[in-house]
């Protein structure tokens, strides 16, 4: 449960316009940035609540996919088909913990609501999200304000994610952003 509220909030956060042509993201990704150099996040640094320093290390395979992602207390492992689509993750805390297995065909079930998991407040000139509201259990419960601030780098995450097949997952996975009159989204037009 709390991968899929992490999923939902990655994606709320990262909904930043809803496209309508037929250029693949990673055209339409290539056509903003330019001809930028293709490279694959390996480790990000920085500090928890308690000022205690924490690294995430992603590790990859020969094929260049994303293979791990370790915190050092919890490593969730990707699993590939033959054909190099997604098909699971397992994730497990340390030391002694049962695995956690999340198979990716359960995001291809039905469209998730995305307004029970917040809301954009406010929009800047172009049409970004500037302002979210994010509830922390669901509609009616504590809630958060955020501000998102953009630059005009290339988006450092995009080849990373690219690596583990999620633009193909996110091509079968939709969002419902509409509480009386649904409004289905497919998941992949929302990445920046």
């Amino acid at each position: 449960m709390k991968k899929v509220k992490l999923f939902y909030l990655l994606f709320t956060v990262l909904a930043l316009t809803v496209g309508c042509d037929n250029k693949s993201t990673e055209e339409v990704f290539e056509e903003i940035n330019g001809q930028v150099a293709e490279k694959l996040i390996s480790k990000i640094e920085g500090r928890d609540i308690y000022g205690e320093k924490i690294s995430i290390i992603f590790n990859y395979n020969g094929e260049n996919r994303i293979s791990s992602i370790s915190d050092g207390s919890q490593t969730t492992t990707f699993n590939y088909s033959a054909q190099g689509e997604l098909i699971s993750s397992v994730s497990k805390n340390y030391p002694n913990d049962e695995p956690s297995i999340f198979n990716i065909s359960e995001l291809y079930l039905a469209p998730y609501d995305v307004f029970d998991s917040g809301e954009v407040l406010e929009k800047d000139s172009n049409n970004n999200p500037k302002k979210i509201l994010v509830y922390d259990n669901g509609y009616g419960s504590e809630s958060y304000i955020g501000d998102i601030f953009y630059d005009d780098k290339p988006n450092p995450f995009f080849y990373t994610i690219k690596s583990s097949s999620m633009l193909d997952v996110l091509d079968q996975t939709y969002f419902n952003f509409g509480f009386q009159s649904p409004e289905i989204v497919k998941v992949k037009e929302l990445l920046p």
